[in-house]
C-alpha cells in the first residue's frame, strides 16, 4: 500500500496526505464493504481533525515567533537610523573641522611668508620676528594636528557608516526570511482549514451512510434469539459497538451504528441497555446513553459530561457514574432516564469506584482515600 506524503511544515501528522486517501474513488470502494467502511473512514476523519488541530497550533506558534522577530527588526531599524544619523553628523563635523584646519594652515603659511618678507628689511626687529615665527609655527602645528584629528574622525564615521550599511543589508535579508516564514505560515493555516473542511464533509457523508445502514437494518427482521455483547475496535481503548450474536451459529447478526460505546460500561436495567459512549476529540463529548435492545439504536443521551475512565454502578433504578466538569471529577447519581439527581460536592479520584451498601456509597476522594457518602444526596457522612 502506498501512503501519499504531504507537507511536513504543518507538523508530523501532515507528512501523510490524507486527501487522496478519502477521494471519491477510495470512498466508493469502501462503501462497497458490508459496513460501508465506516470504521476506516471515521479513523481517517479523526486523523484529519488531528492534522487540522496540529497545523493550527503550529501556525499559532509560528505567528508568535514572526511577531517577535519583526518587533526585533523594527527596533534594530530604529537603532540603525539613529546610528546612521550620528555617523552622518560626525562626518559633517569632521569635514567642517578639516575646513577650519585648512584655513588655519593657510593663515599660518601667510603669516610665515609675511615674516620672511619683513626679515629682508634693513630695519627689521629680528627678535620680534623670531617670536612671531614661533607663534606661526605653533599655529601651523596645531592646524596640522587638528587636520589629523578631523581625518581620523571622518575615517571612523565612514567605518561606522560602512558597518551600518552592512547591518542594513543583513536586516533586509532577515526581513525577507521573515516574510517567507509568514507565507509558509499562511500555507499552514490554509492546510488546517482545508483539513477541517474535509473532515466536516467526511463526517456529513459518514452520517448519511450511517442513516442508510439504519434504514436498511429497519427493513430486516429482528433477531429475537440473539444475545447481547460488545466488540472492541482498538487495542488502545475499550470503545466499540454493541452487537447481537446468534447463540446457535455464534455469528454476529446485528451491530450498533454507534462505534464509541465503552464496552466496559454496558449495563442492563429492566431490559434497557445503558452505557457510556463518545469521545472528547473535536466537538465530541462523553455521555450516558440508552440503546434499544432490539435495533441497537441510541434512544436517549444524558446531558452531563462523563469521565472517560468511569464505569456505571446501579442500585435499583439509580445509576452512579463519575462526571467531569472544569477538569474536576465528581460522583453523580442519575435516574433511569439519565437525568442527574445528585452530585457530590467533593471531588473524587478520576479512577474512583462506587461500592453501594444499605444507604451509603463508598468511593474515593481526589487523593485516593476512601470516603462514605449518603446514597441519596451524595453528601459526605460525618
Amino acid at each position: 500500500m502506498i501512503i501519499p506524503l504531504g507537507m511536513t511544515s504543518a507538523g508530523p501528522l501532515s507528512s501523510i496526505d490524507t486527501t487522496p486517501l478519502t477521494d471519491t474513488q477510495v470512498t466508493e470502494t469502501l462503501r462497497q464493504q458490508p459496513d460501508m467502511g465506516l470504521d476506516s473512514r471515521m479513523d481517517m476523519v479523526d486523523l484529519k481533525e488531528r492534522q487540522a488541530e496540529e497545523a493550527a497550533q503550529q501556525a499559532q506558534i509560528q505567528r508568535e515567533a514572526i511577531r517577535q522577530e519583526e518587533e526585533r527588526l523594527a527596533r534594530e531599524r530604529q537603532q540603525l537610523q539613529e546610528q546612521q544619523r550620528q555617523a552622518q553628523e560626525q562626518q559633517r563635523q569632521a569635514q567642517e573641522q578639516q575646513r577650519q584646519a585648512q584655513e588655519q594652515q593657510r593663515q599660518a603659511q601667510q603669516e610665515q611668508q609675511r615674516i620672511e618678507r619683513e626679515r629682508q628689511q634693513a630695519d627689521a626687529d629680528q627678535r620680534a620676528l623670531d617670536q612671531q615665527q614661533r607663534q606661526a609655527e605653533e599655529q601651523q602645528r596645531q592646524a596640522e594636528e587638528r587636520q589629523r584629528q578631523a581625518e581620523e574622525q571622518e575615517r571612523q564615521a565612514q567605518e561606522q557608516q560602512r558597518q551600518n550599511e552592512e547591518r542594513q543589508r543583513q536586516a533586509e535579508e532577515e526581513q525577507r526570511q521573515a516574510e517567507a516564514r509568514r507565507q509558509e505560515t499562511d500555507q499552514v493555516e490554509q492546510y488546517s482549514e482545508q483539513k477541517s473542511d474535509e473532515a466536516q464533509q467526511d463526517r456529513r457523508d459518514i452520517a448519511e451512510d450511517q442513516q442508510a445502514m439504519i434504514d436498511q437494518e429497519d427493513l430486516r427482521p429482528l433477531s429475537t434469539t440473539g444475545v447481547l455483547g460488545a466488540s472492541i475496535l482498538s487495542q488502545n481503548a475499550s470503545l466499540g459497538r454493541i452487537v447481537k450474536i446468534d447463540p446457535d451459529s455464534g455469528q454476529e447478526v446485528r451491530r450498533s451504528v454507534l462505534n464509541t460505546i465503552n464496552a466496559r460500561s454496558i449495563t442492563l436495567i429492566d431490559g434497557r441497555i445503558i452505557a457510556i459512549a463518545g469521545e472528547t476529540r473535536g466537538d465530541g463529548a462523553i455521555r450516558l446513553i440508552e440503546i434499544n435492545p432490539d435495533t441497537l439504536e441510541m434512544l436517549a443521551q444524558g446531558d452531563d459530561d462523563i469521565s472517560p475512565q468511569s464505569l456505571i454502578w446501579t442500585n435499583g433504578n439509580d445509576l452512579f457514574a463519575i462526571t467531569s466538569s472544569g477538569g474536576n471529577f465528581y460522583l453523580a447519581r442519575f435516574n433511569a432516564d439519565l437525568v442527574r439527581q445528585a452530585r457530590s460536592s467533593m471531588t473524587v479520584h478520576p479512577f474512583a469506584s462506587a461500592t453501594i451498601t444499605d444507604n451509603f456509597v463508598i468511593t474515593q476522594r481526589e487523593d485516593g482515600t476512601a470516603v462514605l457518602l449518603n446514597s441519596g444526596d451524595l453528601t459526605e457522612k460525618r
